[in-house]
């Protein structure tokens, strides 16, 4: 884990045969929710039928995550194979958690982007409140 003044940068081990996450967090305690956009395919040349077993249990995966309060929202990606899902999670751990629990986590590329809410002028100008 490399560290710097005010944050702490984690690498994250590689989700698949070509893609690593890096997910970047501040270190001071969170009050709200952290969000992640993952965007998630299949290379359609290595679909067998464990995969697609795995595909057909993943809605039902992204429902129960829903009630849970643990996804924002899921969408399908239009001329993909595979999905875009805002996750809302405590930590960067706890994502890590749920997408090793996804049915399709040993099948999929993932790409984790961490999102802020640009609601506050100050996220968006990179200014300080005081």
């Amino acid at each position: 884990m490399a560290k710097t003044a005010n944050r702490c940068i984690h690498v994250a081990h590689d989700f698949g045969y070509e893609s690593s996450v890096i997910i970047e967090y501040w270190r001071s305690p969170r009050r709200y929710p952290m969000k992640f956009l993952v965007l998630w395919h299949f290379d359609i040349t290595r679909l067998t039928p464990d995969v697609v077993r795995a595909i057909a249990e993943q809605p039902k995966y992204g429902e129960k995550l829903e009630a849970d309060g643990k996804l924002e929202c899921r969408y399908h990606v239009v001329g993909s194979h595979g999905g875009a899902w805002i996750y809302k999670v405590a930590s960067n751990e706890e994502l890590d958690r749920l997408l090793a629990m996804s049915p399709v986590y040993n099948f999929a590329t993932y790409q984790v982007l961490p999102l802020a809410e640009m609601s506050d002028p100050f996220t968006v100008g990179g200014k300080s409140k005081q």
